[in-house]
């Protein structure tokens, strides 16, 4: 495979390694991702939240977590959860219950990441729109997550292209 760097006018891009970082001591990073099956028309999104040592937390409402970097590859996404307009009405009301739930967390930011630096939370949401084990809160990791959080935990970098 050969790519370049990203340059418009050849609408290329470099290859390059990424990995993903692990929050400052004492913060929490939950990753997001949302996934869509064009056959079957199914949506589903996926999160997690792992400590500064890159370990996989629960819930972090029920754990009432503080200090909170919400990292996610949509820009879409970030724009909409720090009040850009939605005409849309189902969006509106997926966001603002977001927001409600972003009001009761401390200290909190919200930050654009690479989509190969969130591949925990692409699986997840591959995961909910798949006939496997679906939707569910899971207090450990899902096996086949497993060598996904060790590389993050880890800070193993993955290429870009």
């Amino acid at each position: 495979m050969n790519a370049k760097k990203f340059n418009k006018e050849n609408n290329t891009r470099e290859p390059r390694w990424v990995r993903w970082g692990k929050p400052p001591e004492g913060h929490f990073t939950l990753n997001t991702n949302g996934a869509c099956s064009r056959s079957s028309g199914t949506t589903g999104v996926g999160g997690m939240i792992k400590n500064e040592k890159g370990e996989w937390i629960t819930v972090a409402k029920s754990l009432k977590l503080r200090n909170l970097i919400m990292e996610m590859d949509s820009r879409e996404a970030i724009g909409a959860l720090q009040d850009e307009g939605l005409e849309d009405p189902q969006q509106r009301t997926i966001v603002e219950e977001c927001r409600n739930i972003m009001q009761e967390i401390g200290e909190k930011e919200i930050k654009h990441i690479l989509t190969e630096n969130n591949r925990c939370a692409d699986w997840l949401a591959k995961l909910a729109i798949s006939d496997e084990e679906g939707e569910g809160d899971f207090p450990e990791p899902p096996a086949n997550i497993r060598q996904l959080l060790d590389s993050d935990r880890k800070e193993e970098e993955t290429l870009r292209m």
